[in-house]
């Protein structure tokens, strides 16, 4: 036990700076074409925490609590995502996902990602369209609807 051998924080320092040069040489898009892919596709949202002050990929912290999502149907239950807050360690910005919000953060990843997928096919992908707002289907019937009686007068 005790501290870690000399030799292993050496590899670590040494892994850092491959990635840092890794990454140096990419633009923003590409960069965040790796964030989406992460995040839809990589990242266990159970298991691991975001946190950027530690900056690793690791379970969530001891002092950071666990949120539970409870299911409508009051029986079933899972792990809620364990996003640190890098000013108030201990407390998880996540406290307030739902099992519906973290189905639609989830929805979105995969969005994003079939986007940037699909314009790497065609070559184009329009930045508004990956930011479009999403509203509940209900809304967008509504608007649809509303547009259409409009267009008609």
């Amino acid at each position: 036990a005790g501290a870690p051998a000399a030799g292993a924080a050496g590899g670590a320092d040494a892994m850092e700076r491959e990635v840092s040069e890794t990454l140096a040489g990419l633009t923003v898009g590409d960069l965040f074409k790796q964030f989406v892919h992460f995040y839809a596709r990589s990242f266990d949202w159970q298991k691991e925490a975001v946190s950027i002050r530690s900056g690793k990929r690791a379970a969530p912290d001891l002092t950071l609590p666990l949120h539970i999502l409870l299911h409508d149907d009051g029986v079933t239950s899972e792990v809620g995502p364990s996003v640190e807050d890098p000013f108030e360690i201990g407390r998880n910005l996540a406290e307030g996902m739902t099992p519906a919000t973290l189905k639609r953060l989830h929805e979105e990843f995969a969005r994003a990602e079939g986007l940037i997928s699909h314009s790497e096919e065609t070559g184009d992908l329009s930045l508004a369209e990956l930011l479009e707002p999403w509203a509940p289907p209900e809304r967008e019937e509504a608007a649809e609807e509303a547009q259409q009686d409009t267009g008609s007068s």
